[in-house]
């Protein structure tokens, strides 16, 4: 077996799987909002390396200028930035402080989530994609650029254009037992990226740099991102978790949802198949007039209530603008746990929850309920009959409902047709 290791994100220093981070999009009521500034630099006496003139800078500022595949881009600012992962907003700072500029465009940024990582026997580091921010902060970018760290710490930077490698972040990078190429699946992307027939493929050739886009056949999941994969056999690449994403009749957008499945790839036929599996309950809860769930300010207002009461007013008034009341906080903390007989937790101890999930037992059975922004994902053994799942559906509706002072509404995803 070749010596090495895949990641799958990379935040500053400190190696994340995919799966725990994501980026939201913007749902239409907010999609005219005027982008926020950028952060005030926290940073004091930024200065540029001795070998760095403050003319060489602007080159954060040049739109990718990629003719092959790839573009060998060398240039001691990029080298710099990739050894410092300095964030955006810093080296915005430094354009303002040495060229007296204020940058209208993103600047060019190494800091960022999303992005795989993968090493080499050698040491040799290769990082591809991702994405620094989010779609509200002027340095918000989606990269489809490679890095290579040799292990005498020099770098090379390369450039694609956006049809040899759309930009591409969330997704998972596995080197082949050929040492020579990194299968790269799974994409977030721009929404007018995203085909919910397939998901993004390709690869990377470690001796050559090229990628190649991969058409697919077979079963695909539907534009797959923030999962893992994993080798089960020299060619066969299965993935799990992450997202993916399910067009509804009740939304103008497809929904970002749980992909409770794995997925098999062939990458000698490029072939998807999905092998046989438990079946789940899927749900999808949300306000009816499709806004945002206030769950948020309502910890906020938990957490200030109990440790930081001068900001208690502002944070009951921020509930007051959005909602017209301050809703119950003995509500909210009970929200996931259902008036029906059941025990908290997951039916394995030895399984965390993220700060997005919630685990119940009902009946020896398993619930889970996700909170994102805009909805709750509620997923539950097969086991459990429909009467009962009616049940923790309603009552989490009810509470849903208490909070918001709006109807709930909810769609059975298993009952979407793909």
């Amino acid at each position: 077996m070749p010596l090495y290791k895949t990641e799958y994100a990379i935040e500053n220093e400190s190696i994340i799987v995919a799966s725990q981070r994501r980026r939201y999009d913007v749902l239409p009521q907010y999609r005219d909002a005027t982008p926020r500034a950028s952060l005030p630099c926290i940073m004091k006496n930024l200065s540029l390396p001795a070998n760095i003139s403050p003319q060489q800078l602007s080159i954060v500022l040049k739109p990718v200028q990629a003719t092959d595949n790839p573009t060998r881009c060398q240039h001691p600012v990029y080298d710099w930035l990739i050894r410092s992962k300095l964030y955006g907003s810093s080296i915005r700072q430094l354009v303002r402080q040495h060229l007296h500029i204020n940058p209208e465009q993103a600047v060019w940024c190494f800091n960022r989530m999303g992005q795989s990582r993968t090493i080499m026997a050698d040491g040799t580091q290769i990082y591809i994609g991702g994405e620094h921010e989010d779609f509200y902060d002027p340095d918000f970018r989606i990269y489809n650029d490679a890095v290579i760290v040799y292990p005498d710490q020099s770098t090379e930077l390369f450039q694609y254009t956006e049809q040899d490698f759309p930009p591409t972040d969330f997704h998972s990078a596995s080197l082949h037992a050929d040492e020579k190429h990194i299968i790269l699946v799974g994409c977030n992307g721009h929404p007018e990226q995203r085909d919910l027939s397939t998901t993004q493929v390709a690869t990377f050739n470690v001796i050559t740099a090229q990628v190649q886009l991969i058409k697919t056949s077979g079963q695909a999941p539907a534009w797959l991102h923030q999962h893992e994969a994993k080798w089960i056999d020299t060619d066969i690449l299965e993935v799990s978790s992450g997202n993916v994403l399910l067009a509804v009749p009740e939304f103008s957008y497809p929904l970002f949802i749980r992909n409770l499945y794995r997925w098999q790839l062939d990458t000698i036929s490029w072939y998807w198949s999905r092998p046989q599996q438990a079946h789940y309950h899927h749900w999808y809860v949300y306000r009816q007039d499709q806004h945002g769930l206030c769950l948020f300010d309502m910890r906020c207002l938990i957490w200030d209530r109990r440790h930081h009461r001068d900001a208690t007013p502002a944070a009951e008034q921020r509930l007051i603008d959005r909602l017209g009341f301050i809703p119950s906080t003995d509500v909210y903390q009970a929200l996931y746990q259902p008036d029906y007989p059941h025990q908290p937790g997951p039916l394995n101890p030895a399984q965390a929850a993220k700060h997005d999930e919630h685990y119940i037992q009902v009946n020896g059975c398993q619930v889970l309920y996700i909170e994102e922004f805009e909805h709750i994902q509620v997923i539950a053994d097969r086991a459990i009959n429909h009467a009962t799942m009616q049940l923790l559906l309603q009552d989490l509706s009810n509470k849903l409902q208490a909070l918001h002072g709006v109807p709930i509404s909810r769609i059975d995803l298993n009952q979407v047709k793909t």
